[in-house]
């Protein structure tokens, strides 16, 4: 299951990288959880994307819960504190939804409204 996981996050960079974004890092991992990636959108939006794997594109976007979204934002605030040349971006969180026929690059999917931490 997890070289399927590295090989829809490597299809996923990919895309991203042709789009002009830059690397930053993959699967930054800490005590709260981890990011699939961070990129840089420029000139200035560091970009959390949640890679997601599911046969049907809807399914996909459900499998994306509070529970998770507030750890990808732990893991942020935890990457962000050991990385403050970051700190004064805009950030923004992305999902790519991947299946075997297609990437859905939804910007701006999630943001801090809503969830408590």
């Amino acid at each position: 299951m997890r070289e399927k996981g590295a090989f829809y996050e490597q299809k996923a960079l990919n895309y991203l990288l042709r789009k002009q974004y830059e690397f930053v890092a993959r699967n930054y991992t800490c005590l709260f959880g981890e990011i699939d990636l961070l990129m840089i959108e420029p000139p200035t939006t560091l970009v959390i994307v949640e890679v997601r794997f599911r046969k049907s594109l809807d399914d996909a976007r459900l499998s994306i819960s509070p529970a998770k979204i507030k750890k990808i934002i732990l893991t942020l605030q935890h990457f962000l504190q050991h990385h403050e040349h970051f700190f004064n971006m805009d950030i923004r969180f992305d999902c790519m939804f991947l299946n075997d026929q297609c990437i859905n690059h939804m910007k701006q999917a999630f943001d801090l409204n809503g969830i408590d931490i």
